[in-house]
């Protein structure tokens, strides 16, 4: 059987980019336009979608529901036909029904990318691989606080998870020509 793949958006939200949010990153130019390529090249191979969307359970100021920081960046929104999962803790597993979801879509392969590389990101991936789903991460579509936070972090998903492939967008559109 043909693997099913989806490609996982972990958290691309506006928090990052707001320069007055404890959150703030950065511009996140040059991720969020390579996300946007594997985006577009994942749609046209006919990947199932997958966006996550952390939202603060309680009040707070930052990734509170309905607010214009929590939103998906502008630049890569999901479509109508995508999902989106809501989360309010790291794990997009965390009884959200994602789990239900790859099931009832025999979905086998996630293509992850997303911010925080170390957190999130990480967590995902972890935890789809404790499920037999076979995981590919794509790296320069990731971010977190720094370039050293992402290096140690992937280094160290390969000695732990050696089964994960870590590759860069440029390998990822290659393997889909």
């Amino acid at each position: 059987m043909a693997a099913r793949r989806a490609l996982v958006l972990i958290d691309y939200q506006n928090e990052w980019r707001d320069r007055k949010s404890d959150y703030y990153l950065g511009t996140l130019g040059p991720v969020i336009a390579t996300a946007k390529r594997v985006l577009s090249a994942a749609r046209e191979s006919k990947f199932t979608i997958i966006y996550t969307q952390h939202v603060e359970p309680e009040p707070t100021k930052a990734f509170k529901r309905g607010s214009r920081n929590a939103a998906i960046m502008d630049e890569i929104e999901p479509s109508r036909i995508d999902k989106v999962i809501v989360k309010n803790k790291i794990s997009p597993f965390y009884k959200t029904g994602f789990d239900s979801f790859i099931a009832k879509n025999r979905i086998t392969e996630l293509v992850v990318c997303g911010i925080m590389t170390n957190l999130c990101v990480r967590s995902a991936v972890s935890d789809a691989y404790d499920r037999d789903i076979s995981v590919t991460i794509i790296s320069d579509a990731c971010a977190s606080d720094s370039a050293k936070t992402d290096r140690f972090t992937f280094d160290d998903i390969r000695k732990t998870r050696p089964e994960v492939n870590i590759i860069t967008s440029r390998e990822f559109l290659r393997s889909l020509r």
